[in-house]
């Protein structure tokens, strides 16, 4: 459902940015697509600067630890507005593990049974920026992290 949102979204930015781009100068389109970002994606408002989701998928194993037998891994891409990955030699692993240290278990994930599952691992994955959680498998779940609105996940199975 969310997904169809989304596509729905995209599809009448993109007819609006056609339309700008006709009776406007070029960079009406970068402003577009600039808005639909920033609509598609709650920003995280974090002690060390804003943050976005960019995706969410169930995995069995990351960088070599694996799940429980009865559950996932639940990775959560991070990113910063406007931007496809973070660069690992600009985003500080250490400050954003001190972060969620002082967060003393406020950010977490939650699921069907309203369990509150905090972060076990966080780094790189490939290219990607990650968050873990070990979670049991159920059909959705909702991120907390403090002074925000919990953001429902869009999850993907690998």
């Amino acid at each position: 459902m969310l997904r169809k949102t989304k596509t729905i979204w995209s599809i009448i930015f993109f007819i609006a940015a056609l339309c700008l781009s006709s009776c406007s100068p070029s960079s009406a389109m970068a402003k577009t697509q600039e808005a639909e970002a920033a609509d598609s994606q709650p920003v995280l408002k974090t002690a060390i600067g804003d943050l976005v989701i960019a995706s969410a998928r169930l995995v069995d194993e990351v960088n070599g630890q694996k799940s429980q037998p009865e559950g996932k891994i639940l990775l959560v891409i991070l990113t910063q507005p406007g931007k496809e990955n973070l660069t690992p030699g600009e985003f500080k692993l250490e400050d954003f593990q001190k972060m969620i240290q002082e967060s003393n278990g406020e950010i977490y994930v939650s699921g069907k049974e309203d369990l509150q599952i905090i972060s076990t691992m966080a780094g790189w994955v490939e290219d990607e920026f990650a968050m873990g959680f070990m979670v049991p498998v159920q059909d959705s779940y909702t991120l907390h992290w403090p002074e925000n609105d919990p953001i429902a996940l869009d999850v993907q199975a690998e």
